[in-house]
């Protein structure tokens, strides 16, 4: 008879990595919130959540490192990145095409148009890395979808989808998308904060 011995992934990619501070992640989330893209009455961080996080991260340091090992002399990780007191993590940058990769994992249907809402937040994100990297105006957006386009009744329509986009920007449409995000930034600190003492409010009532 099988015993469980453990429930949840083991921490690989832990985000306690990232420096402290204001993050492009923390203000993209807050307006998430804001536009009612994501339902968040309570905030609360559950161990699923965790899980999904962290697949999502294994997801992406799974890809950046074969794409690396593959072509050395054309992707690069460069670390954090910091404008305006706001700090952004690249996923990788292509020294070939002169642009931003930015790979993410999701578990919402492709069926998405690339100018959905749900979509929305994935592109202001790598609007902002190239924005504050300044190499060029293109970005390249990496999705795997777990769960492909969600047809039930075509199980071959269900099975893991991975599409990579281009985008190519002008500098003001760059440039409105950072003001965006900057004049939100505090709103999105304060709301995170309140987030934070939440959470740890509830884990030491668990106790």
């Amino acid at each position: 008879m099988p015993i469980l011995i453990r429930s949840g992934i083991t921490n690989l990619v832990p985000l306690t990595r990232r420096s402290s501070g204001l993050h492009v992640s923390h203000i993209v989330h807050y307006l998430c919130i804001k536009r009612g893209i994501y339902d968040e009455s309570d905030g609360e961080i559950t161990p699923r959540e965790i899980t999904r996080m962290q697949l999502g991260l294994a997801h992406e340091a799974g890809l950046k490192l074969r794409m690396m090992q593959d072509e050395p002399n054309r992707y690069f990780e460069i670390g954090e990145i910091r404008k305006d007191n706001i700090t952004g993590s690249p996923d990788l940058i292509d020294w070939i095409l002169v642009c931003v990769h930015e790979i993410k994992l999701t578990w919402m249907s492709s069926k998405n148009d690339m100018s959905s809402a749900k979509v929305w937040k994935y592109w202001i994100q790598l609007m902002a890395y190239v924005y504050i990297l300044d190499l060029s105006t293109r970005g390249h957006l990496h999705i795997g979808y777990v769960n492909g386009n969600y047809d039930r009744y075509k199980l071959e329509n269900t099975l893991p989808q991975y599409d990579e986009w281009q985008e190519n920007w002008t500098m003001r449409q760059l440039e409105k998308n950072w003001n965006m995000l900057r004049s939100n930034g505090d709103d999105a600190w304060k709301y995170y904060n309140e987030r934070k003492e939440r959470q740890e409010l509830r884990e030491l009532l668990a106790k």
